[in-house]
């Protein structure tokens, strides 16, 4: 699991509450920021049916970490399109926390849909 994850898990395992080490769309029992944002076939499917995959994926994998991932990312593409990734992500984020939370399981074109309203 990644660093944010790990820390984010022990603060709220301290307070006595439950977190999740699993990815909650696709049961992987590997859950860290680039399995939730770049590796997740939910989460390919999201990118894809915004029409974001191909931008993304070639910097993704050439990347070290997720975060030069999306850093590069948010650098090279045009305006428009880092505000679309940077929705998508969000949304995609919200996506995992919905579902841990409150139980909720979203489609990929609720959380497309969702991140297309913030743009």
């Amino acid at each position: 699991m990644s660093r944010l994850l790990t820390n984010l898990c022990v603060r709220l395992l301290d307070k006595g509450i439950q977190c999740p080490t699993q990815c909650v769309s696709c049961d992987s029992n590997h859950e860290d920021l680039a399995h939730i944002f770049f590796e997740c076939p939910f989460a390919v499917h999201v990118l894809s049916m915004a029409g974001m995959w191909h931008e993304i994926h070639n910097v993704v994998v050439t990347s070290p970490s997720t975060a030069e991932a999306i850093f590069s990312l948010l650098h090279s593409l045009s305006v428009t399109l880092s505000q679309q990734m940077a929705a998508l992500l969000w949304s995609l984020w919200k996506h995992r926390n919905v579902k841990v939370w409150e139980d909720i399981l979203e489609t990929c074109a609720t959380v497309v849909d969702r991140a297309r309203s913030m743009v």
